[in-house]
């Protein structure tokens, strides 16, 4: 008899009718959503069987897809309360607990959950663990089905999860495969989720979980479209170098070019136990220049494999497909395949490859895997055997090389080793079929002289050189300094005139000592310099001084100064003149001012009219006359002699005139009136007609009160 069905036995024998009723109605299976996204689970009734009231109810508040417990203790044990939620017991005396009647409070903490082994959400290996007879893959590993029967909590969903012919609906992971490796989607369905394989790239294929929106996924990942199907959970990547890229191959290695146009760390899958359980598997890539080679990843008690891809290498003739085009040998259009050849000589190290080779001119020998001087590597076309063997078809065997006009070694140079040695030019060393050859010998060619040595074949026209424009010894110098052409003056040189044929001689000797009062001379038998006083003017470097002369001052020639001093007036009023000894005669503007006047003779200083002044600017006199007053032409009639005659306003007559009165004025006071009286005023007398006056005359008065 299976713990399930002892379990009914219990409640049918003990637990009153009224109770049961109440307890059936409470486990009524998965019922809505409780706030929080939590479901209420589907329990099992257990009567305790020492009497009493008291069993477990299996609670809603489900956090690893199993369902807490609810016991009720018995009535003579103090009603302490143990809820059990997801395998995790609390108890609390003040939370359902019960007083016994010495009024002491208990509580109990109760860390099994009662209906282990086999019943909802209890660890399992097979179906026959579990009391429904259902063992199903949860986050964390196996677990006996929490049943359900159409919501759970967020996260999780009502699926029928009998392998058998009867329905058997529990609440299951639907992120169960989330992040585990795949090669389709089939690999990723579990408990009846269709979870898809979504591509990750170069790390591989990874499942994904099915969303709507962000919010349906676990942190770190976002809700992605997957090849125009579902939308599906996808890890993001985070960190790495966040450097700008449009691809991948712009990036690190290790890193992806995300969404936004940068470089981030590839997100990082990791295996869950059912993921190690299935050894499951991804196909992953590994990418360079050469090509991308793939590689497969598996899911193992150690975790996921790294990527096992080889890196692409260039083809080579070797029967493999080194860089991952599916095409095995197929050598690229640049491949080159040579044969070599060695000197004996070299430091016999020993090598795999020409790198392992550090002194200059070696490279590995093959033949026995030692460093050896290389002599020659000659190329040719290559082909490939079925078995992965090269042939480089048309490929000389490379020898030293000889004075022969072939390119013995392969180097691309022809009888390099050979070359006509000639002075006077740039290079000195001329290869073999170059021209060659100066002077008398010029127009000739390098040419081999037997296989060990070139020469140039005019060098025979080299003769004896002669004063005559020609290079007669071939040596690059026309008329060079060899030729004997001597004057006997050791003051000059010899030089050849060739087209006159006849021997020049200019001065060689520079004896000028610099000194102005110095002769400089040379001595022709020895060529020495002389350098005597000269008697004479000079200059001793001081413009201001005249009569400057030679002499001799402690034995040394010197220019002495003249007593003369240079005159500088240059007769303009608005400049000052001095001398500078460094420049010579200066002129300084200044600010002088001279008396002026541009009236008629006579006529300054007499009526109206006189003298003004000229001003200097910038060192020249401005001629305008400022301040002058010159005679008018027409006198006028304002008591001023202006047209400067020495009469005043002749001609005038009397047009007008005006008559005053005296004033007087009265101040009286008496009690609170002030009076203040003013008599008399002035007005035009009248007008003049002809000599006579016309006279008008006017009183005004007025008087001012005021109260104190």
């Amino acid at each position: 008899m299976s713990r399930h069905m002892v379990k009914n036995r219990w409640i049918g024998a003990a637990l009153p009718w009224a109770a049961v009723l109440v307890l059936l109605s409470a486990a009524s299976g998965c019922g809505d959503a409780a706030p929080g996204g939590e479901d209420s689970g589907t329990g099992t009734v257990d009567n305790d069987a020492s009497g009493g009231t008291g069993g477990d109810i299996a609670s809603g508040d489900d956090t690893g897809g199993g369902g807490g417990v609810t016991d009720t203790g018995e009535t003579g044990d103090g009603g302490g309360t143990t809820t059990d939620a997801g395998g995790a017991d609390t108890t609390g005396g003040g939370d359902g607990g019960s007083t016994d009647g010495a009024g002491d409070t208990s509580s109990a903490a109760d860390t099994t959950n009662e209906l282990c082994p086999g019943g909802p959400d209890c660890p399992c290996t097979t179906n026959d663990d579990c009391d429904n007879a259902v063992c199903i893959w949860q986050p964390g590993g196996k677990r006996c089905a929490q049943p359900c029967t159409d919501s759970c909590k967020s996260g999780f969903a009502c699926k029928n999860v009998s392998t058998g012919s009867d329905a058997y609906f529990a609440c299951v992971s639907t992120q169960l495969s989330l992040c585990s490796p795949c090669e389709k989607d089939g690999d990723c369905t579990v408990n009846g989720v269709d979870a898809a394989c979504v591509d990750y790239g170069a790390e591989g294929k990874f499942c994904g979980a099915p969303c709507k929106a962000d919010a349906d996924c676990p942190k770190g990942y976002a809700c992605e479209e997957n090849g125009g199907k579902t939308k599906q959970c996808k890890l993001q990547p985070a960190g790495g170098s966040a450097k700008a890229c449009k691809d991948d191959t712009e990036c690190d290695k290790g890193e992806q070019c995300g969404k936004d146009g940068k470089c981030l760390a590839a997100p990082k899958c990791e295996c869950s136990p059912w993921s190690v359980d299935k050894g499951l598997t991804t196909t992953c890539s590994s990418t360079n220049g050469e090509g991308t080679c793939e590689g497969t990843r598996t899911c193992t008690q150690n975790g996921l494999t790294d990527c096992d891809a080889p890196a692409a290498t260039s083809e080579e003739c070797n029967a493999k497909d080194d860089d991952c085009d599916g095409v095995t040998d197929n050598l690229p259009k640049d491949y080159k395949c040579s044969k070599r050849a060695f000197d004996s000589a070299g430091s016999k190290t020993a090598c795999k490859a020409d790198a392992d080779c550090s002194k200059a001119g070696e490279k590995c020998d093959d033949s026995d895997g030692t460093c050896k001087v290389l002599i020659g590597e000659c190329f040719g076309t290559p082909s490939c055997t079925n078995g992965g063997q090269l042939l480089c078809n048309d490929a000389k065997t490379p020898k030293k090389e000889s004075c022969n006009l072939d390119d013995d070694d392969c180097d691309g140079a022809t009888d390099e080793d050979f070359v006509w040695e000639q002075a006077g030019v740039t290079p000195t060393k001329i290869n073999v079929g170059q021209p060659c050859g100066l002077g008398a010998c010029a127009g000739g060619q390098v040419v081999c002289q037997g296989l060990s040595k070139a020469v140039c074949d005019t060098a025979v026209k080299s003769g004896v050189e002669t004063c005559d424009a020609v290079d007669n010894d071939c040596n690059g110098v026309t008329d060079d300094a060899s030729l004997v052409c001597d004057d006997k003056d050791a003051c000059t040189k010899n030089v050849c005139d060739g087209p006159a044929k006849k021997c020049t001689h200019p001065a060689a000797v520079d004896c000028d000592d610099g000194e102005q009062c110095t002769k400089d001379g040379c001595e022709k038998a020895s060529g020495k310099c002389t350098n005597t006083l000269y008697d004479g003017s000079c200059d001793d470097g001081n413009a201001c001084t005249e009569g400057d002369k030679c002499g001799e001052v402690a034995g040394k020639a010197t220019c002495i100064a003249g007593s003369g001093q240079k005159k500088c007036d240059d007769a303009n009023l608005c400049t000052d003149d001095a001398c500078d000894p460094s420049k010579g005669c200066v002129q300084l503007p200044n600010a002088a001012t001279q008396a002026c006047y541009s009236g008629k003779e006579g006529t300054k200083d007499v009526g109206a009219c006189k003298g003004g002044t000229q001003f200097c600017k910038d060192g020249t006199l401005n001629m305008t006359c400022v301040g002058e007053f010159t005679p008018n032409v027409t006198e006028k009639c304002d008591n001023l002699d202006d047209d400067c005659n020495g009469k005043t306003d002749d001609g005038c007559s009397a047009k007008g005139g005006r008559l005053s009165f005296s004033s007087g004025s009265f101040v009286g006071e008496s009690g609170k009136l002030k009076v203040r009286a003013r008599l008399g005023g002035e007005s035009n007398a009248g007008t003049a007609t002809g000599a006579k006056m016309n006279g008008r005359f006017g009183f005004t008065a007025w008087v001012r009160s005021l109260f104190k």
